[in-house]
């Protein structure tokens, strides 16, 4: 992944950290005054923010009060659903891959894992998080599908506020499966698709049993 962002992914990720962390609780309305002192940034990168904060759901724009934070609740059985869709649709994807013999991106895939590995060792809970997803966006991306790529950015933006809430429920697997992810891109650069389907159904599988 890049290195440099914008001011407006900067603003982005600021203050949905602050929303997840409960400085701006449900309810509460965010003006872009109060955010530029906040944050030390000017309004227009947060204004363009709070606009892509508006379409992935964290807050709501009311007329002449602000930005609400909106409530989101997020089931169990409804995180376990989203992670099975992505199974099924990284199946396929390594299925293409084998009869097409396509080629998986795996220098991005090493950094992603390497970015993990920091995540861990500095407790960036989100930003593992964020790999991870990457990482797993990475198998899609390669089956060329946009309209699958599209569905699944939407999804995984539904759920990221939750994503720091359950790393207590995984944490102690966490290095277990960033191992299995190295073993996977092993498999992929070999192109041994088989194996790597194995792989595959056992990470996921093992993501949501490690949810209970």
């Amino acid at each position: 992944m890049p290195n440099t962002i914008t001011l407006e992914q900067k603003a982005y990720e600021e203050i949905k950290k602050l929303i997840i962390q409960g400085k701006y609780a449900p309810g509460t309305y965010m003006t872009e005054a109060a955010l530029v002192k906040d944050l030390g940034m000017s309004r227009t990168p947060i204004r363009r923010a709070l606009v892509k904060l508006e379409t992935t759901g964290f807050v709501k724009h009311h007329t002449n009060q602000g930005s609400m934070v909106q409530s989101i609740q997020i089931t169990m059985i409804e995180i376990v659903n989203f992670l099975e869709f992505r199974l099924f649709l990284g199946i396929g994807s390594i299925e293409k891959a084998k009869r097409k013999i396509l080629d998986f991106p795996i220098t991005e895939m090493h950094d992603c894992i390497q970015e993990m590995k920091t995540a861990v060792t500095e407790e960036e809970h989100d930003l593992y998080y964020l790999e991870a997803n990457h990482f797993h966006n990475l198998i899609l991306r390669t089956s060329q599908n946009d309209l699958m790529m599209e569905t699944i950015d939407n999804l995984q933006k539904r759920f990221e506020i939750i994503s720091s809430k359950y790393y207590s429920h995984r944490k102690i697997t966490v290095e277990t499966h960033i191992k299995k992810y190295e073993e996977l891109t092993r498999l992929f650069e070999e192109k041994q698709y088989d194996l790597a389907l194995d792989l595959y159904n056992e990470i996921i599988k093992e993501i949501i049993q490690s949810l209970f």
